[in-house]
């Protein structure tokens, strides 16, 4: 949904109850301020290619003092975590990607997220997913459409040149709507027809000019033939 999640507080009830604390935090390094003492997380893994890094490389912050198990037995690479010879190429790329990222790309983008999320907004049936403002990661936008199924929006976007996505990347080819929509306590129909905007740092505002009319075209096809619209 793109809710930036209280990690303070999470962390600080962890330590409080002695629990190993560890964040997904892919979609923080570079695009917000983060600070692993101050939100007392014990672990932290990072993924190069969210931040135009290569792709196939990632880091994993360890507090000092916290012990981890051998991933994979036979050599001593990894500071004797993982055997097998290290991604240089990978680390090099993804080094250079967190160096080359800036403070201002974040605003930028976060410019450019908004004026997506109001032009979407304007679509009759738009509904916004998630909070809006700073409570809200910078490069996220997810809007359901009511009466628009939505892996037929991403196939009709994906021939107009546009990629989106419903649900997470990580279950792209699952057809189910997205559990964390359902968990919210959204309908299924709300759920089933929710689309994934992710905005880059190379994004252009004519870019997503683009992006509001072809959507706002593909939803109206679509709901021409929807049977839940005629019910």
């Amino acid at each position: 949904m793109g809710t930036i999640q209280d990690i303070k507080e999470i962390g600080r009830i962890c330590r409080e109850h002695g629990v190993l604390f560890h964040t997904d935090a892919e979609l923080v390094l570079g695009w917000l301020p983060f600070d692993v003492r101050e939100a007392n997380i014990d672990l932290a893994s990072f993924s190069g290619h969210k931040l135009h890094g290569p792709k196939g490389i990632g880091g994993l912050y360890v507090r000092e003092g916290v012990k981890l198990k051998r991933l994979l037995e036979g050599g001593y690479n990894e500071f004797e975590l993982r055997a097998g010879t290290e991604n240089v190429p990978g680390a090099v790329g993804f080094a250079k990607a967190v160096e080359l990222f800036k403070p201002e790309d974040s605003r930028h983008v976060r410019e450019l997220r908004d004026h997506l999320m109001e032009g979407l907004l304007e679509i009759e049936g738009a509904e916004l997913n998630g909070p809006r403002g700073e409570r809200r990661h910078p490069g996220n936008v997810n809007i359901s459409f009511a009466f628009a199924e939505g892996e037929s929006i991403v196939l009709h976007l994906d021939m107009k040149g546009i990629a989106v996505i419903t649900g997470s990347a990580c279950f792209s080819r699952a057809l189910e709507p997205s559990h964390v929509l359902l968990a919210m306590g959204y309908p299924h129909e709300r759920a089933h027809s929710s689309i994934r905007y992710t905005l880059s740092r190379y994004n252009t505002r004519e870019e997503l000019d683009r992006t509001v009319e072809a959507t706002r075209e593909v939803v109206e096809q679509l709901r021409r033939i929807s049977p839940m619209r005629h019910e």
